[in-house]
């Protein structure tokens, strides 16, 4: 479509829109490579990873592996890491003094993994003294050109690199969570549009006050399945199958099983639909709601957290409302923003709440992110990314000019 809208623009002067359009400027910008966002933070682990593998730390152990399970190094955090000027030693990144001394997002939780060695003790207590007095050693050794703001905690050690805030735990058993980050990272890179779609989804999940009651884990799988299952070529089509796929997919008689590579054999499926049928019962009302299902899920048996089920009722109705009025805007060829109903409540929604708690503007940062009064433009998404990057304003340097 921007291709057909540039072709016509540049060599027969005629301007296109068309409706839902504007919809992808929630999650995206004409000005901003959201790709190449997403890959720095990816850059940045790769060169933290060849450090810790190369690097002479002082400790009797060697290190293995390096790993990391963060979204945001699958292309799946709602807001796209920026990396701050507090936390990189380039003396190029200038942040002119203006940003707060904190970043928008939790650190990226990095696993060293070491060689299998009888050095380490098994009793608890002196195991953690021994992983405490290992990340002593390893903190004192980072080099100050490379590493800022270096803390260590009794269960992991914080700091900055590259731009980017990182946090380290050593030899924790992540190997299940490795292999469902590896499955979604391939179809993020496979599908383009998928991660923008995820975002989108989020976006929608958050303006109908369900981010926290819906894991990302759930709204990943659903996007995973969709894209695997159906043609989309874009962000706002890759959400509108979303939207199709929650309101026709029967969460009470059939499993939702997430296997973009193929890997399950036809047995393998067979027991997953056996012990399905198990958990549900005759009546189909047992078991979790979302019952899912990925390679990364051993003996058949769902690990990622299922809503309740009033969540996902609430969902389901959600979704077909939704829909309903985008096929409406699509139907009259609605242009502009009618289509931002969908992302909006009402505030007669929080009278039915017994307590309402009043969040300072001062603290919100990114103000495209109500819930109930926001129209979206094509460049809210530059806005909110600006606004997150220098973080809120009271945190923020104060300068005095002398007098």
């Amino acid at each position: 479509m921007d291709i057909c809208s540039y072709i016509l623009k540049e060599h027969f002067n005629v301007k296109v829109s068309y409706p839902l359009n504007e919809m992808r400027y929630r999650v995206s910008s004409p000005t901003v490579d959201i790709v190449d966002m997403a890959k720095q933070a990816n850059l940045a682990f790769e060169s933290l990873t060849n450090f810790f593998k190369t690097a002479d730390l002082k400790i009797p152990l060697k290190v293995a592996a390096v790993e990391c399970n963060a979204a945001a190094l699958r292309y799946s955090n709602l807001y796209l890491l920026q990396k701050h000027a507090h936390l990189s030693k380039d003396s190029s990144f200038d942040d002119g003094g203006k940003v707060s001394g904190c970043t928008n997002y939790s650190p990226i939780i990095v696993n060293l993994k070491f060689d299998k060695s009888s050095k380490l003790p098994q009793e608890e207590a002196a195991l953690k003294a021994a992983k405490l007095a290992l990340m002593i050693r390893i903190a004192d050794h980072l080099p100050v050109t490379s590493f800022s703001n270096v803390n260590v905690l009794p269960s992991h050690f914080d700091f900055g690199y590259m731009g980017y805030s990182f946090r380290c735990v050593l030899n924790v058993e992540m190997e299940k969570s490795m292999q469902y980050h590896t499955m979604i990272n391939a179809v993020h890179t496979r599908f383009v549009s998928s991660s923008s779609t995820l975002r989108l989804l989020q976006r929608w999940c958050a303006s109908h006050l369900l981010s926290r009651l819906i894991s990302l884990e759930v709204l990943e799988c659903i996007v995973c399945r969709v894209y695997c299952d159906f043609e989309v070529n874009s962000t706002v089509t890759g959400f509108i199958r979303c939207l199709e796929f929650l309101t026709t997919f029967d969460f009470a008689r059939d499993p939702l099983i997430v296997d973009p590579n193929n890997q399950f054999t036809g047995e393998k499926l067979s027991d997953i639909n056996e012990e399905f049928d198990k958990a549900r019962g005759e009546s189909y009302i047992d078991g979790p709601p979302v019952y899912i299902i990925t390679p990364a899920d051993e003996a058949s048996k769902p690990s990622i957290s299922s809503p309740k089920r009033v969540i996902l009722s609430r969902l389901l109705a959600l979704s077909e409302m939704s829909l309903q009025h985008l096929f409406q805007c699509l139907k009259t060829n609605s242009h502009g923003n009618s289509w931002s109903k969908i992302l909006r409540v009402s505030t007669a929604s929080f009278a039915n709440y017994s307590v309402l708690l009043r969040v300072d503007p001062n603290i919100i940062c990114d103000k495209t992110c109500s819930s109930t009064d926001h129209l979206c433009s094509a460049d809210s998404f530059d806005k909110g990314l600006r606004s997150n990057a220098r973080g809120p304003s009271f945190l923020r340097p104060t300068l005095y000019k002398h007098i």
